[in-house]
């Protein structure tokens, strides 16, 4: 009656219909009777998650039995499936998915929301049981992986890298396929400012040869000090050099930190943020300082600028790196 009767409709909005109806079916009266709260979706977006998750929350924890009937529930429900399978797979509720991997069948999402919170069991758990779940290098979401970044997880991220991306001396679009998602990955790192994280990939992109993308992430630094230069003078030094400090300490090689202080202290000359150009110089040779200062017209135009704003004090730092000591 539940999966094909109209009459199902109207019980199942009517709590004096349903609890009548219920009466008669053994251990689905205070099963159903929780759902009456939620709205019926074809999507579940993050927005609704709240409610759900509250109504499951205390449907779940009120009695020890619930699991246990979960099959039958969800077969009188099954639209209530996917929104139990979500719930489980983001609080990692194992005992939840094992009652219901022979109900429904996993999907992506599950992945994306158990990666999203470090749930490494859940992860080893779909693999396990899931069909489309293979191991096959292009058989996993980018959204996993990112999941897992976005959230700090290295065990996590650690696990998907090494069952779903090619491995480091696979050529071809598979390797670059790996290549590009690891830069992916530590860019989202940086971003949520996950210091463990940012080391570690760091570290595993060297180790297998994937240096360019690292350097590659200074191409970011013209557009963030362009944003931080529009902004007041006491806010400047912390977000985007913060961000910088990050992407120096990624760097091991000598020639890479070279090439990447050169550009940075060039973007920072340009956008005339002082603060950055004071602690890059400050890392530099003097001949590569000379190189971008004095053998290029923006030394001379950075000068130009501090003469007309009077910034003695950035007029002095100039000529003291060698540029001309005049005024505009």
């Amino acid at each position: 009656m539940w999966r094909h009767s109209k009459a199902s409709v109207i019980a199942l909005t009517s709590t004096d219909i349903l609890r009548l109806v219920c009466a008669h079916q053994r251990g689905l009266h205070e099963d159903i009777v929780p759902f009456l709260r939620l709205v019926s979706l074809s999507y579940v977006s993050s927005q609704h998650r709240p409610a759900i998750d509250a109504v499951l929350s205390s449907w779940l924890n009120c009695d020890p039995q619930t699991v246990d009937r979960l099959p039958l529930a969800v077969d009188s429900l099954p639209r209530a499936a996917t929104a139990i399978a979500e719930y489980a797979a983001f609080h990692g509720r194992l005992d939840v998915l094992d009652r219901l991997s022979g109900v429904i069948s996993a999907h992506m999402v599950l992945c994306d929301l158990a990666a999203s919170q470090g749930h490494l069991h859940v992860l080893h758990f779909l693999h396990a049981h899931s069909g489309f779940l293979d191991g096959r290098w292009h058989r996993i979401k980018d959204s996993t992986l990112e999941a897992a970044a976005a959230g700090g997880h290295i065990d996590t991220l650690d696990y998907l890298m090494d069952t779903y991306l090619a491995p480091p001396g696979i050529g071809g679009m598979e390797g670059a396929g790996r290549r590009l998602m690891e830069m992916r990955c530590l860019t989202i790192a940086i971003g949520g400012k996950h210091e463990a994280l940012v080391r570690w990939l760091a570290a595993r992109m060297q180790a297998t040869g994937n240096v360019d993308p690292l350097v590659g992430l200074l191409d970011l630094m013209p557009h963030c000090i362009a944003d931080m230069a529009s902004l007041p003078s006491q806010l400047l030094p912390f977000g985007c050099l913060g961000t910088i400090r990050r992407i120096f300490a990624m760097l091991r090689h000598g020639d890479d930190r070279r090439s990447a202080k050169l550009r940075c202290l060039e973007a920072a000359t340009d956008k005339y943020c002082v603060d950055i150009m004071r602690w890059v110089v400050g890392q530099m040779d003097r001949v590569d300082v000379r190189r971008v200062l004095c053998d290029h017209p923006r030394g001379f135009l950075a000068l130009c600028k501090a003469s007309q704003l009077q910034d003695d004090a950035t007029i002095a730092f100039l000529q003291a790196q060698g540029v001309g000591s005049f005024a505009c």
